[in-house]
């Protein structure tokens, strides 16, 4: 009776510290009743399909497509969880307890009821997948083989070992893939772009290696123009984004700039430079001090080889 009460108030208390912070916290310190907190409860469940079933693996992941029916399913997980801790406690099976504690403990801080910078990670999964792999296998091989019949047990075996082989191949399949992913900085943000064609970060970041490393203009331009029109799209929806800038925004702006400064495109170069001179900013300021020298180098070095061409 005192061990039931005692597994009761902890139970009692960590749901007390999971709904406190799902209602007043979020990944920018406020909690948001509607949305946020309905995509919090929903994590539990992908974070169990992502150990389970792997599948479209990427780097931007937002749980935009959560749903009433994911947060109860997300929700009835935690649960579950909680109770084969307790049945491992009250059962005296103090490796089913351990097990099911690591995952629990090792996953609430990606949980997404403190503030972090994304939503969910694949690799915040790497501890607690130890945790809940060593969950599975002792329920499997102990309480469940146990309740089989004598006859049956070789045959339990059998399928048991023939599901984990298919499951062991279907994840070296997608780790062979995930790998094909990563051979390259432009490979992982195509491939995360195919995933989530909507993050901004990554069309920068892809941008950039085009701009940088690829000397791909074009690639660099393309993806620079989807930054502006995302922020752009962001700001029509949220009316009190108008008057902000972000980073990447900028950046997108001065670069656009320096590429058409570079093709000769003067009037496209200053579109963007109006962009940033429109802007208070301390970025913007000294990103357009940048340009300045740049622009006199590249006219005087103009300058010289006209000269050049002139007396020759």
């Amino acid at each position: 009776v005192v061990c039931s009460s005692w597994i009761l108030a902890v139970i009692v208390i960590l749901l007390c510290v999971f709904f406190v912070f799902l209602f007043f916290q979020a990944e920018d310190g406020i909690r948001d009743y509607d949305v946020t907190g309905v995509q919090t409860c929903a994590l539990p469940i992908y974070s169990v399909q992502l150990l389970f079933a792997p599948a479209h693996l990427h780097m931007e992941r937002t749980l935009d497509h959560a749903t009433s029916t994911t947060t109860i399913i997300g929700l009835l997980s935690i649960l579950v969880c909680l109770s084969i801790i307790g049945f491992g406690l009250v059962r005296k099976r103090y490796r089913i307890f351990l097990a099911a504690s690591w995952f629990l403990l090792t996953w609430l801080p990606i949980s997404g009821i403190f503030p972090l910078n994304a939503p969910m990670a694949e690799h915040w999964m790497y501890v607690p997948m130890g945790g809940f792999l060593w969950i599975f296998l002792e329920l499997i091989l102990n309480p469940a083989s146990q309740r089989i019949p004598l006859e049956y047990k070789s045959r339990y075996r059998i399928a048991v070992g023939s599901a984990l082989c298919v499951w062991g191949a279907y994840l070296a399949m997608v780790s062979i893939q995930r790998n094909l992913d990563w051979r390259t900085n432009a490979t992982i943000y195509e491939a995360t772009l195919r995933e989530n064609p909507k993050s901004s970060r990554v069309h920068f970041n892809l941008a950039v290696t085009y701009q940088d490393l690829l000397d791909n203009k074009q690639g660099a331009k393309r993806h620079y123009k989807e930054v502006l029109a995302l922020y752009k799209q962001k700001k029509e929806y949220d009316t009190i984004l108008k008057t902000q800038f972000w980073d990447e925004e900028i950046q997108s702006h001065y670069s656009l700039g320096q590429i058409y400064l570079h093709d000769k495109q003067y009037n496209r170069s200053e579109e963007h430079t109006s962009e940033l001179q429109s802007r208070r900013n301390l970025v913007c300021r000294l990103l357009l001090e940048k340009k300045k020298k740049e622009k006199h180098k590249y006219n005087s070095k103009y300058k010289f080889h006209r000269h050049i061409n002139n007396t020759t």
